[in-house]
Formats: C-alpha cells, structure tokens, sequence
C-alpha cells in the first residue's frame, strides 16, 4: 500500500461512525421498511417473460411454479459429505486459492482495502462499501463461522487480492 493509499485509508477509518451506532442507524433503517411497499412494484408476469440468466443455475424455484403450503422443504435434499465436490475448482492460469485469517488485523486490513477499492453498489460507482474493519470482522465470524469459509483468490505471482467468497451459518425457516 502507497504512503497515499495508507494516508486515505487511516483518514477515511477516522470519520466512522462507531459499531454501536452503526448498527443502530442500520435497526432504524430496517424498522422504517415497509415490505408490503416493495411487494406492490413486483410484476410477477415481466418476470416471468425474462431470461434470468443467472437464476436458472441456482437452487430456487423458478418464476410461474407456485409452491404450495404443504410442500415445503429444502429445494435441493442434503447430501452427505462424501457426495460433495472435494476439489476446489481449477482456476486459470495466474491465479490460486487461498484462505485468509480475519482474526489477523494485517490479513483484514488487506481484505478492508480489497472491498473498499473493489465493490460498488450502483452502475455510476457512486455507492462504495465502506463497513469500519471491526464491523467486517463482527459479520463474517458471527456464531458457527469456520475459517475454512473465508477464502481468496489470490494473483499467483504478486500474491495480490482478485475475489473474496464467505459464507455464514444460518438457521431460516420460511414458511410455519
């Protein structure tokens, strides 16, 4: 990191809010939405006459397929571990899997930076993700979190940041 980049970063880490009113602000927010509001702009037919791409190679229920009441469950029945790829994939050439500690504040500084200099909200790279370090390390160990679920891709000669995967534990039932 440049005495530039570092000297943005440390400036930008000093106007934060702290966690704690982080998270109230974000309750606050949270509380003012109004669901049925967002529900009323879907239009459930457009949708259905889109490709979705991207959608028809995930485990969801399709656009047109009414679930009923009494099949719910999993999309796609648990499997055991054995049945499970055991590989990660190939990546190109110049590129390599890595893991990544966020317990160590020099790994989450590099992670921070990667995020905040990589991920954009909007298409007029207005809206920049700029969660405070402790805040990012809160999210991604939150109760029955493995390190094996933080992992980079890695640039294999400069050993540079390219992608970021997590995953969190949850428990969610959708329908009672």
């Amino acid at each position: 990191m440049t005495d530039q980049e570092q000297t943005q970063f440390d400036n930008t880490n000093e106007t934060k809010l702290d966690d704690d009113s982080i998270m109230k602000s974000i309750s606050e927010q949270i509380a003012d939405i109004n669901v049925d509001d967002i529900a009323l702009d879907f239009d459930e037919e457009a949708a259905s006459k889109q490709e979705w791409k991207f959608w028809r190679t995930q485990p969801v229920t399709p656009f047109g397929i009414k679930v009923s009441k009494g099949k719910n469950g999993p999309i796609e029945e648990n499997k055991h571990i054995e049945q499970l790829k055991q590989e990660p994939y190939e990546l190109p050439d110049g590129f390599s899997w890595s893991g990544i500690n966020v317990s160590h504040d020099e790994q989450l500084k590099e992670l921070y930076t990667f995020l905040y200099e990589n991920y954009v909200e909007d298409s007029d790279n207005k809206f920049r993700f700029d969660y405070s370090m402790p805040f990012l390390q809160w999210a991604l160990c939150s109760p029955g979190w493995t390190p094996k679920w933080h992992v980079v891709i890695r640039h294999t000669e400069s050993r540079e940041l390219a992608g970021f995967y997590s995953a969190a534990p949850i428990k969610m039932k959708a329908y009672e």
